[in-house]
């Protein structure tokens, strides 16, 4: 990988910051090492929420469906990806009017179509407002359809986090509770009795609405050091803090009423 990047960086220069997944081949000793002796910053996304890095998997998706024309035509896939790039790149994208090459060059790549001079040029500026502007106007009509709403969700909460299902019954949360130990965004890290720590996006935890007994007593210790941007006081907050040998229950009790048809009787 480090060669790969290499000859990326040779014909484009070292970037400010890098944002990949969660990969084995990203979270390495090697790419951290690499990284830092390049002075670039790395970014990872949130784990199991690929919306946070859009751009890149909205150009996977078009580069799948490269494949499968060539595919369905009979044609070599290999021959076909240079031809599938150069047209990508020289197609000016529907947010920035302009397109991937131009901006990465300040200039239009030649191609087989013919010219076409455009006599308004749009500078960096008017590239990055529109770009914007598109981004945000498909940012609320999702919202609107997905009836999406802020999360409350803080510091300090206690939650439960949703599971990867393995049947039918399996319910939808774990059964042990997290605590919010820092939220960046819609980022949240989350850390349960055991220590474990995890990171995820505010929609895949629900607060917990569980009582806590009085008598457990609490656990005074702040997050690994392992996690990045951590303060020395950070969390030492006695309801922040995680309880040791704790018996928490594992669903809320609602409070039960006596029917009114049954206030005129005597009940044992």
């Amino acid at each position: 990988m480090a060669r790969s990047l290499d000859m990326m960086f040779s014909h484009h220069g070292i970037p400010i910051s890098l944002k990949t997944d969660n990969g084995p081949q990203f979270t390495s000793k090697e790419f951290y090492n690499y990284l830092s002796e390049n002075g670039v910053k790395h970014n990872r996304s949130t784990p199991y929420w690929p919306q946070a890095n859009g751009e890149v998997e909205r150009q996977n998706r078009t580069l799948l469906k490269a494949f499968r024309t060539a595919n369905a035509e009979n044609r070599d896939w290999r021959k076909e990806i240079p031809k599938f790039l150069l047209a990508y790149r020289s197609t000016p994208h529907s947010t920035t009017g302009k397109s991937p090459a131009e901006l990465l060059f300040n200039r239009k790549i030649r191609t087989k179509l013919p010219e076409i001079n455009a006599e308004n040029e749009k500078d960096d500026a008017d590239t990055r407002r529109k770009d914007f502007e598109m981004k945000e106007k498909g940012k609320i009509y999702a919202d609107q359809k997905r009836k999406t709403r802020e999360s409350d969700i803080d510091v300090g909460d206690i939650v439960l986090q949703k599971q990867t299902k393995t049947n039918k019954l399996s319910t939808t949360f774990e059964h042990d509770p997290y605590y919010v130990v820092k939220r960046e965004g819609s980022r949240l890290t989350l850390k349960n009795n055991e220590g474990t720590i995890s990171q995820r996006n505010s929609s895949f935890v629900k607060k917990f609405n569980g009582q806590i007994n009085e008598e457990e007593t609490l656990v005074n210790e702040n997050i690994d050091t392992n996690i990045e941007d951590t303060n020395e006081n950070e969390h030492t907050d006695p309801e922040v803090n995680l309880r040791e040998d704790s018996s928490i229950p594992s669903r809320p009790k609602r409070n039960q009423k006596l029917p009114e048809r049954f206030k005129d009787f005597v009940m044992n």
